[in-house]
Order: C-alpha cells, then structure tokens, then sequence
C-alpha cells in the first residue's frame, strides 16, 4: 500500500495523468468549437446558399414544422435568438456528410445528431478497436470488431431516432468522392492524413461545397470553416486551398495524381449531368 501511495503522489506520476485527462477535455472542446462554427455559420447563411445549386437540393420537399417531440428534444435552442425556429427548421433540413468517425468524427457525430441535423452520412471503413475506446466516445466495449459506419449510426440512431443517418462501409477515394459528396449540403472532414483532406478539399472546391475541417496533435487544435466556391468551370486542377492555408509541404506523389483524377472525374460528370 506504501508503494501505491509513493507511485500515485509521485509529481511525475500526477503530471501524466493530468495530461491524458486534459488532452481528453482538449479533445471534447475543439469538437464543441469545430461544431458551433459549422452551427453559427449554417444558421446565419441558410441552408444550401453556399452548396452547388445545381445539386439535389430541391428534390426532398423541406420540413416547415417540428413535432410534439422535437419541441421538447430542442427546447433550449428553441429559446436561444440565435437558434429559435427558423435555425432548428435549418438544422432539420440540413445535410451534412462525415469523413471519418474516429477521434474527430466520434464527438462531431454525437453533437451533429443530438443538434438535429436532420440527414447525417457518415464514411469509414476502419473497424472499432479496443484502443479506439479510449477517445473515440461514439463507441463502447460491445462495439469492438464492428465496422465504424454501422456502430456509429446505431449509436447516434439511439441517441436521436428523430434524423436520417446513410452509413457508407468505404475508404474516400477520387474514384466514389464526387458521388458522395453531391446528395450533402454541407461536408465535415475528421481525418487523419493529407491524402485523403487534399481528396475533401479538391471535392468541395470543385462541387462547391462547404467544408468544415479540423486538426487535434496532442494538446493543439486547429478548426476551420471554408466556404468553398466553383473555382473554374472547366473543372481544371486547382492548387489545393487547405496546402495553401496551413503552409503545408508539396503533396505526395498520391495526392497530385489523385487530385488530378478526381479533376477529369468532374468534367466527364459535368458533360454527363
């Protein structure tokens, strides 16, 4: 027992616990932050105005009331000015697609359901694992082995039965990203290597979509909103926005060829559409 109490009031011992419980917060309030920039600048632009208006936009007929049930469920945003109404109708009409259901996408996912975004995709074909557990808070015990995508849309089903939740059991790639990307108003990138946020930030430009991203290494986080816009119709390369913006190295070989893929992807699908 001496020796137990000499290791857990050793300064050393104190410090690293410390820091494991501050990166966790760390970790819980940059996803808050990365969601209330999404939240506050979806409310204040509207649903679509910064998404392709050429996209489905228009085919599901919007919803203009909420339930008994949902009054209740969002009763302290329905009393908030900034919310009120008209932002929780916004949210229930919104479409927000999820690369990525990990460190990132675990906490997001949760705060996107439980806010009522009222159509979640969410993307992963990585497996739960036991140290997933320990941040990934979408997940528990029961869920190790399953798929990512399922395990995250029972979850977040449970959480809120209110919203449509579309699982995709896919790695993001140039060959599938512009067909998934074009059903969602609105894309939020939780991934964990260049390659694949190039892949997020080409799409969107070229789509016009918005994309919502962020960065968490040990205790420094970074989120960002870009409003994407068509940069050129012709659907040529774009110099990617997300290198440019972070100051970051060349991409890998990968990345430029995957970029250019995805580039002739966009204009055989513009000559098609």
């Amino acid at each position: 027992m001496s020796l137990l109490r000499h290791v857990t009031e050793c300064p050393q011992y104190r410090a690293f616990h410390c820091g494991r419980l501050l990166n966790a917060v760390n970790r819980f309030c940059f996803a808050n932050d990365l969601f209330a920039e999404f939240f506050y600048e979806y409310l204040r632009t509207g649903a679509g105005e910064h998404g392709n208006k050429n996209a489905t936009l228009g085919v599901n007929t919007p919803a203009t009331v909420l339930s008994n049930e949902e009054i209740l469920r969002y009763s302290r945003h329905l009393i908030m000015p900034e919310v009120g109404m008209d932002g929780q109708l916004k949210l229930k009409n919104a479409r927000v697609l999820l690369i990525g259901t990990g460190g990132l996408g675990a906490p997001l996912g949760l705060y996107l359901a439980a806010a009522g975004v009222g159509k979640l995709g969410l993307v992963d074909f990585d497996v739960v694992d036991f140290t997933n557990l320990q941040r990934q808070v979408t997940f528990g015990t029961t869920d190790v082995g399953k798929h990512k995508s399922e395990a995250a849309r029972a979850r977040l089903s449970n959480l809120n039965p209110d919203i449509e939740i579309q699982s995709f059991e896919t790695q993001l790639t140039s060959a599938n990203a512009l067909e998934l990307f074009k059903d969602f108003d609105i894309i939020v990138d939780g991934t964990d290597n260049f390659p694949t946020r190039y892949l997020v930030n080409d799409a969107c430009i070229l789509l016009g979509k918005p994309n919502v991203y962020g960065s968490i290494f040990r205790f420094e986080a970074r989120p960002r909103f870009s409003a994407c816009r068509m940069a050129r119709a012709t659907g040529a390369y774009i110099p990617n926005r997300l290198r440019r913006g972070l100051c970051l190295p060349a991409p890998r070989a990968e990345c430029l060829v995957c970029s250019r893929e995805l580039s002739a992807r966009f204009r055989r699908w513009k000559r098609s559409s």
